[in-house]
């Protein structure tokens, strides 16, 4: 039985002591639990950023739970994906409405190409804004290398992240709130001539 599988190894064009070197060149996966959702505990600002890839593929709740707990499970999963992408401090920001803060009238923005994107080492912002007495729209268009200030602290039902970049010797604050449930982020811009709020959501890069 022996001399039968070797022969049958040789005429297939491999031999025992290949296969054995390709089978001790594979690598050891080790399979950790991980809790991506934290409670209480603050993310330090100097954690180093983490790499999130968001699959595209639709993930399914086990056959055997009920709707109730399907419905459960599809949130949990929601928020832990939601929460992965907050720390990956890998992100763009599509806002769907403005208003100047805090007292302007609300619009609705349709065009796609207006973000704020957060990225390790830059932000890159290219938001309508409202300036003067008369709420003239202008357009806020400008990259940032250096993020000061940086922190993300979580809250009772989602996350907070507040920064300021500095364009022109101008300041700009940037305050984000994400929520965990509903993935509604609010985007308050501050900057030397008025204040600005959106609401919108966050998507991985390339996933827009």
């Amino acid at each position: 039985m022996r001399g039968w599988l070797l022969g049958l190894l040789l005429l297939l064009g491999g031999s025992p002591s290949l296969l054995a070197q390709q089978s001790d060149s594979l690598p050891e996966l080790t399979i950790t639990a991980d809790n991506p959702v934290p409670v209480t505990t603050v993310v330090p600002v100097l954690k180093p950023p983490q790499v999130v890839e968001m699959s595209t593929t639709v993930e399914e709740p086990p056959a055997h739970l009920s709707r109730k707990e399907r419905r459960a499970w599809r949130q949990e999963r929601f928020a832990q994906r939601l929460d992965s992408l907050v720390q990956s401090r890998n992100f763009i920001f599509w806002p769907n409405s403005m208003q100047r803060y805090p007292e302007g009238d609300m619009h609705l923005i349709y065009h796609d190409y207006y973000l704020l994107a957060l990225y390790v080492d830059r932000v890159e912002v290219h938001l309508p804004v409202e300036w003067g007495i008369t709420a003239y729209v202008g357009v806020l268009n400008f990259d940032a290398a250096e993020i000061e200030e940086f922190a993300i602290s979580p809250m009772q039902q989602g996350w907070n992240i507040r920064f300021r970049v500095e364009k022109r010797e101008e300041l700009y604050w940037v305050d984000l709130l994400v929520s965990s449930h509903t993935g509604e982020t609010i985007l308050t811009l501050q900057t030397p001539r008025t204040t600005m709020r959106y609401v919108g959501v966050i998507y991985p890069p390339g996933q827009e």
